[in-house]
């Protein structure tokens, strides 16, 4: 499956909604994260939705130190932004749970959510700001979206 990736920012709500698919490196997230930067409605403190269900990271231990490290550079100022991930497998939860300690340990602020189920993370990150229903509506828009990765 061709790697895809894209995004939407909902300016209204202050919450940023990615959507992945495909075998992803950590080179195609690091792209992806500063497309986005480039993004002039996109702000670093605004809470994001990330949906990896459709994707296979192909990400190892070392590679998290490298995401966190960019991280670290262009997100330092984002107390309590709420990072909402979406996954489905148990490489992924292990790979973000790594990200989750790694970016405390290093002292960034996030607020992390992760889950299987859309209807799981809606219901504990924020539900006044979205319905499952309006961020599957958003994520299918996406999947019809431009390919960050091209």
């Amino acid at each position: 499956m061709e790697k895809f990736a894209s995004y939407k920012i909902l300016t209204d709500k202050k919450i940023i909604i990615e959507y992945y698919r495909g075998r992803t490196t950590v080179e195609d997230l690091l792209s992806f994260k500063k497309s986005m930067l480039n993004d002039l409605n996109y702000n670093v403190s605004w809470d994001t939705i990330c949906d990896f269900r459709d994707c296979n990271l192909l990400i190892k231990s070392k590679d998290v130190f490298k995401l966190v490290e960019f991280v670290k550079q262009e997100y330092q100022a984002c107390y309590g932004r709420w990072v909402n991930i979406i996954a489905s497998s148990p490489n992924e939860f292990a790979i973000w749970s790594m990200y989750l300690t790694l970016t405390k340990e290093n002292g960034l602020n996030f607020n992390f959510n992760i889950a299987t189920e859309l209807e799981d993370l809606t219901s504990d990150f924020k539900s006044d700001h979205l319905t499952s229903i309006e961020v599957n509506n958003v994520l299918n828009e996406i999947k019809s979206e431009a390919n960050v990765y091209q």
